[in-house]
């Protein structure tokens, strides 16, 4: 019985939800690297890196994740008068790239060596924090709230949410 139990944990463990969130971390010359899925605790990882100049140089590269988090990125690249480049950014991902002062793809080319081009995906928002139980009205009106705090922070990243 233990022994099923341990077995259990790990594999819990090693297949479920990833806890460390996306790779941020910064090269030897502060160009500042995000890569992998938007989480919590991605936004504190981000601002605490130290880059002995208030002008921000970022690489993205993400399937989306966590909006909350990504806009905390975003704003704070806004504040610093960041740049952001990136090939692959979708969902969330998006927010962050909004928050650049400039934006470019990676590459800075229309086509990629391997033949593909850079990419920037979104879609309808989903939100995965959504409380089960709860009656259409209740979720229209929290998708709504959720909504309206996105656009508000597009409006302030000058970029037109419609």
């Amino acid at each position: 019985m233990h022994v099923a139990k341990l077995l259990l944990a790990l594999g819990a463990v090693a297949f479920g939800p990833s806890v460390r969130g996306a790779e941020v971390f910064q090269d030897g010359l502060g160009r500042i690297y995000i890569s992998g899925t938007i989480e919590h605790g991605d936004a504190d990882r981000f601002v605490a890196l130290p880059t002995g100049s208030p002008f921000l140089d970022v690489t993205i590269d993400s399937p989306g994740g966590d909006v909350d988090t990504a806009m905390k990125i975003g704003a704070e690249i806004r504040r610093r008068e960041g740049r952001v480049s990136t090939d692959s950014c979708f969902s969330a991902c998006v927010l962050i790239y909004a928050g650049a002062v400039q934006r470019s793809s990676g590459s800075k080319v229309p086509v990629l060596f391997n033949g593909s081009t850079p990419t920037v995906g979104v879609h309808r928002m989903y939100f995965s924090d959504l409380p089960a139980g709860k009656t259409q009205q209740e979720v229209q009106s929290y998708y709504d709230a959720r909504w309206m705090r996105v656009r508000d922070y597009l409006r302030k990243m000058n970029v037109a949410p419609e």
